[in-house]
Order: C-alpha cells, then structure tokens, then sequence
C-alpha cells in the first residue's frame, strides 16, 4: 500500500534498446507509483529496432484511485525511433500521469516498429472503463519533428477526459508523412474514442514555422459522447499544409466528429504570419454524425494562400462541414488577413448535406483575390445556405469561372440561399468569364445581396445565371432574393469622344492646340492649387473648371484643323460638358 520511488537517471548520454526493455512505474493499489526522471548533458535515444516493440518508458494506473506518475526527460536531443514509446496510461479511477520533455536542441519521434502495429511517439490515454482522466504531454524544444508515421497522442476510451498536448518550439514544428504500411500519418492528435462519454483534449502549438507534409495530421476529433478539443496554433512566421503522400492521405489539420459521435467539434484557431495550403492540404472542421460542427479561426498578419487539389481533386482551402447523414450545424469560418489569394480550385468553404444548416464565413482583408474555379461559398444540399461578408478595403477580383456562392437546394430540394455582403473599394471580373456571385435557390428562396463598393467593372446582375460573369439572386421554384448594389454613377467617365454630339462641339478642332472657350461672356478668374510639379493634391481629386458650367462655343480665328509637325500642348483641366459628359482641354485665352 506504500508508494513505490522513483526512477532517477543522470548522465551524459541514455540508450534504451533491446526486446522489451522498459522504465516502468505502475501502480496497483492504494501507493502512488514513482516518476521517471532523466537528465542527459547529451542526448536520449529510445529505439526498438532489433526488437517487435516494447521498448518505453511507461507510467501506469493499473488499479486504485491513486494518480499515475509523471514521465521527465530533460536533455539536449531527444530521439524516440522505430517503434519506441512513452507512454502514460490509467485503467482505474486515478489520473494518468504526464510527459514532460524539455530538450534544447531537438526532439525527434521517427517510424514504427518491424511489425507495423507500433508506432514511435510520446501518449497519454485513459482506457475503457476508467473514470479518471488522462495525463498531458508538454514538449519544449528548439526543433520537434515528427515522421515515418510517429504520433504525439492524447486519448480517452473511458469517461475520463483526455490530456492536452502542449507544443512550444523556438524555432520550428514539422510533421511529415506516413508510416511504410500506410496506416498510421505522422502527427499530433487528441481524440475521443467510439462509447467514450468524456471530453478530448486540446492541442497547443507555439512556434516560429509550422509545416506539416506528405500526408501528416493534426487532429482533434470525436468518435463518442464527449465533446471534441480545440486546435491552437501559434506561428510568429508561417503555417502550412503541404501537399498528399504517395498512399493519397491529405495532409490537413481537423476536430471532427466522426460517423459514431454524438459530441460536438472542436475549433481551430491560427494565428501566424503567413498561412499556405497547397496541394490539397486543408483545414477541416466537419460533422459526419449527430453534433455541430467546430469553428474556424484565421488570422494571418500578411497573407493567406489556398492553391491546388490533391490527388483526388480535392481542393486546398478550409471547410466547415456538414456531411451526408449527419444531424448537426456548420460551423462558421473567419479570415482575418492582409491579401487573401483562392486559385486553382482551392475553397473557402462552408457547407450542409445533412439535416443542418451551413455556417457562416467572414473575410476581412485588403484585397481578395479569386483564380481558376477559386471558390468561397456557403452552399446547402436541402437547409440554410451561410451568410457571407466580405470586407475589402481594395480589391477583389474574381478570375476564370471562380465563384462567390450561397446557393441552396444542390440536391434539387428546399431551402433558401444565403445572404451576401460585400464592402469593396473596388469589385473586378472578366465579362466572358463567367465568375459570379450568386445567392441561389431551387424551391426556396433566393438569398440577398448587398453590395457597397465606389466601383464594380465586368460583372453584371442579372435575373437568372449565364455563360456570363452574373450576380444572382433566384429561385428555380421560388421567390427570387434582392440585390442591391450601392456604387456611384461613373457612366460619364465612360463615355468616348465619339460620342458626343457633333453639334456641342467640332470633335476635330480638340486636338493638340485647340482650346475650350466658354459660351458666357464674363469670364470668372480662378485660382488652382495645385501639389510639387503641378500635380494635383491627391489622385482623387478631379481638377474641375472654375467656370460655371454653360454653352461651349466653336473656337474662332485660331482654331483649325492639326496636322502632323504643330505643336501637342497637353490638356490642362477635365471640364463637364453640359450634357453631363467629360472632356480633357484646355481654356482659351
């Protein structure tokens, strides 16, 4: 019944090797087990390569209320290879313990063991029955890399709640791939297992560069009653997500509930400098059974990239996700970022083909930019569509056939369209590109589109959607939506000379040296202020006549036709004709 001491190493270098060879601490009854600490000038290896696994460092409750113990490496490397593990496990009442690693150099989990069936990592987990909770793993370190399959897990099985798995690296993050069998992606997790009634854990990750590759994961997911984690990543340079492995996994970053959950996701949240998901990599926040779907959060400092499909045409981009099946919510997607680029299919994404509704997505950036089928859209098979708004203080511009979306009814079915709301200083699209923005519905209603901007060129609205770059708002077999588009008239800036009536003024005596006389006989004097080099205040600012605005008159004696070798003198006002039009001359004198 007593407590059981300590394992306590002190030396340069540790090597644990060999079939079953293992720093075990469990605990049976009512004493509490011991830690095991090391402490290593050098480097720690644990590597099970010439054996069938079993090679670890383990803290375990095997029975009683008594918390398990804690698992300590302080060093300068540490490397956990080919299957070797740490491991903090509760089969009883008491808590898991925890893993601490503190390394200043480098932490690296690598590969499976020869069987296929063990994978190199560092976890904590409450199994089936157990009432107490799991252990967290806290990692502090120059460099972690996670490969070849390896994981960095918290789970639960049991009613009591997963541990936390808390990352903070100086200098980088990296996770990068799958095992050889291609069962097992590189990674970090914490999850909720299938009858399980507690909660899953949060993963923490703070860092100068993220990276994760080749098919690897970060997870937070829900296959049981408990509520899924939340995914924290901290990057002061760069996130990405990059590309697939070659057995077609996706490297992405996910809190699901899966097709046996009844809990709800977790969020994820980013905050970095640069975010970019190439390849088909992606964040994924979906719901494939009966809870809501988790949120997703993005702020990025400079910029936010979503480019390209994976292997099987699945885009690169974030989606929140209500799946065939399930019965549950979207949740809502935010950007906050300075340039915000979808090409090449990527997707801002929220949708519904369950019995839910989408969640909303909001965009906050200087210029948004839409190429080759890039798609932000928040589309419903039979529910809802989502609401977007899109604050733009520059541009946005939409390229080859890419889409602005909240369509509902895709399966042919009920429910209305979205709403739209786009702020922009400028809205830009090719006509015969067919880019649209459209609020659509089949036997709903058509959402609602509002559009504030000072201009919108090569896209129209239009009643119903053509090979055109449209705004829609209908209803196949409904009540067609409203849009509004708010924008100053700039009608007159577009007309040519062309156009003006041959009897306001000789179109040919306003070339080169001719000038504007005014029809009033007095002639007003004025004053123009003007910037360093003539140049006016600012590039808003439209130089207008100081006149008051009357009859032009043909010019007399010294007007008559240019010909090739006069003098060009340039214009020097923008004067209004009085049929409203705009004219670049100058005043007689």
């Amino acid at each position: 019944m007593g407590d059981s001491g300590n394992i306590n190493i002190t030396t340069g270098s540790l090597r644990v090797s060999g079939a079953g060879t293992r720093l075990d601490t469990p605990t049976y009854g009512g004493g509490k087990a011991g830690n095991v600490n090391i402490v290593a000038r050098d480097t720690v290896t644990f590597d099970a390569s010439d054996s069938t696994g079993g090679v670890a460092a383990v803290s375990s409750v095997e029975e009683g209320n008594v918390n398990g113990s804690d698992i300590n490496i302080t060093t300068r490397s540490l490397n956990v290879i080919r299957g070797a593990q740490l491991v903090a496990v509760t089969w009883d009442e008491g808590n898991a313990g925890n893993v601490n690693i503190v390394a200043r150099d480098t932490v690296t989990f690598d590969g499976v063991a020869s069987t296929g069936f063990s994978s190199s990592g560092a976890g904590t987990s409450v199994q089936e029955e157990s009432t107490g909770n799991g252990g967290d793993i806290n990692i502090t370190t120059r460099s972690l890399r996670v490969m070849g399959g390896a994981r960095v897990s918290a789970n639960t099985r049991g009613e009591g709640k997963a541990g936390n798995v808390n990352i903070v690296a100086r200098d980088s993050v990296t996770f990068d791939g799958v095992a050889s069998t291609g069962f097992s992606s590189s990674g970090a997790g914490t999850s909720v297992q299938e009858e399980s009634t507690g909660n899953g854990g949060d993963i923490n990750i703070t860092t100068r560069s993220l990276r994760v590759m080749g098919g690897a994961r970060v997870s937070a997911n829900t296959r049981g009653e408990g509520k899924a984690g939340n995914v924290n990543i901290v990057a002061r340079d760069s996130v990405t997500f990059d590309g697939v492995a070659s057995t077609g996994v996706t490297s992405r970053v996910t809190t699901n509930v899966t097709e046996t959950g009844k809990g709800d996701g977790g969020d994820i949240n980013i905050t970095t400098g640069v975010l970019s998901l190439t390849n088909g990599g992606n964040i994924d926040a979906a719901t494939y059974s009966q809870g809501n779907a988790g949120n997703i959060n993005i702020t990025a400092r400079d910029a936010v990239s979503f480019d390209g499909v994976d292997s099987d045409g699945f885009g690169s981009g974030a989606y929140s996700s209500v799946l065939s099946g399930a019965v549950g919510q979207g949740g809502n997607i935010t950007v906050n970022t300075d340039l915000f680029l979808i090409t090449n299919k990527g997707e801002l994404s929220a949708s519904s083909e369950g019995q839910g509704n989408a969640g909303n997505l909001e965009v906050n950036a200087r210029q948004i930019r839409l190429d080759n089928q890039g798609a932000i859209q928040a589309q419903t098979a039979s529910g809802q569509g989502g609401n977007i708004k899109l604050q733009v203080q520059d541009l946005l511009l939409l390229r080859r056939g890419s889409k602005i979306s909240t369509n509902a009814g895709t399966d042919l079915a009920g429910g209305n369209g979205g709403n739209i709301t786009i702020d922009g200083k400028f809205i830009v699209a090719i006509p015969n590109e067919d880019s649209d923005i459209s609020a659509n519905a089949f036997s709903g209603t058509g959402g609602n589109i509002q559009i504030n901007s000072q201009g919108i060129f090569g896209i129209e609205s239009h009643p119903e959607p053509t090979q055109k770059s449209d705004i829609t708002a209908s209803s196949k077999l409904g009540v067609s939506g409203v849009i509004n588009i708010n924008t100053p008239d700039n009608s007159s800036i577009q007309n040519s000379f062309t156009q003006l009536s041959p009897n306001v003024i000789d179109t040919n005596a306003l070339i080169a040296n001719s000038c504007i006389a005014r029809g009033t006989k007095r002639q007003e004097n004025s004053f123009t202020i003007t910037g360093s080099g003539a140049l006016r205040n600012s590039p808003g600012d439209v130089l207008m006549s100081a006149y008051t605005t009357g009859d032009v008159r043909n010019v007399e004696s010294t007007s008559r036709t240019w010909k090739k070798g006069d003098p060009i003198i340039e214009a020097q006002g923008l004067y209004r004709l009085p049929d409203g039009q705009l004219l670049l001359s100058r005043a007689c004198g």
